[in-house]
């Protein structure tokens, strides 16, 4: 599996995440999926396309304590998507 398909992946399951929270939790969520989206889009607005590996491990372990604050089908979503953060970063060659 390639590193940006990890990413496609996370933000797939942090939609579904999205659906299956409550309004606090949502809005968090997806701030996340947005820092996604740019790290995956950069290339619009920043000199060095591409995600950038501590920008990733800031949103990894973001995931992280918002899995602690979720419930039910949105924590296993958000856990989803943080593990596949995590293997992005391993692909990449920096794990935090």
């Amino acid at each position: 599996m390639s590193e940006e398909s990890h990413l496609e992946r996370a933000r797939d399951e942090l939609r579904r995440a999205s659906d299956a929270a409550d309004r606090t939790i949502q809005n968090q969520v997806d701030s996340i999926v947005e820092g996604l989206d740019e790290e995956q889009n950069g290339h619009r607005t920043q000199d060095e396309p591409g995600p950038k590996a501590d920008r990733v491990a800031e949103l990894t372990k973001k995931l992280g304590g918002l899995e602690d604050e979720a419930e039910g089908a949105a924590a296993d979503h958000i856990a989803a998507a943080r593990d596949h953060c995590r293997e992005y970063l391993e692909l990449t060659g920096d794990e935090r």
